[in-house]
């Protein structure tokens, strides 16, 4: 079976064809992928920007609440994702930003994780090193990659559907 031949397959399924003809299933799912995306870029972004300098009198600990959301936001956004996927998987999977958007992705959430592993139990300002303040810049980069690949992948698609 051919990589086409899957899509028109998963393109006829009952999840796929509601996802593209039902009123209200694409722009709430849309809409939920994009509030999500906010909850996890959004606190990647906060807790990058801390630990390259702003907000210093802001304690790490303080801003451990970004975690769960962040958690939530990963997992809405997967949902959502997922979903809004089977309703196009040609457009998104022969689309190379569509690849693009989940390295920055991975990149982002791994640089996050390192970051917010080696600043969490500090007090006050001091004490980052060097290279977990460059990991939260490069971290940073990375999550506003995501963010315009994903925008990106509303205008860069060269096949909508197979079928």
């Amino acid at each position: 079976m051919s990589m086409m031949q899957l899509f028109a397959q998963i393109e006829q399924s009952d999840i796929s064809i509601w996802v593209r003809e039902s009123l209200w299933a694409f722009p709430t799912l849309l809409v939920a992928h994009a509030v999500s995306m906010g909850g996890l870029a959004g606190g990647g972004m906060i807790l990058a920007l801390r630990a390259i300098g702003f907000a210093q009198g802001v304690p790490y600990r303080a801003l451990g609440w970004f975690v769960p959301v962040m958690a939530w936001g990963g997992f809405v956004a997967s949902v959502s994702g997922g979903l809004l996927l089977a309703g196009y998987p040609a457009k998104a999977l022969t689309n190379p930003v569509f690849a693009l958007k989940f390295l920055f992705l991975a990149a982002a959430i791994g640089l996050g994780r390192f970051v917010w592993v080696r600043s969490r139990g500090l007090v006050g300002g001091a004490g980052l090193s060097a290279d977990v303040r460059w990991a939260a810049g490069f971290s940073l980069l990375m999550w506003v990659g995501v963010i315009a690949a994903g925008r990106f992948l509303a205008y860069t698609h060269r096949l909508l559907l197979v079928s």
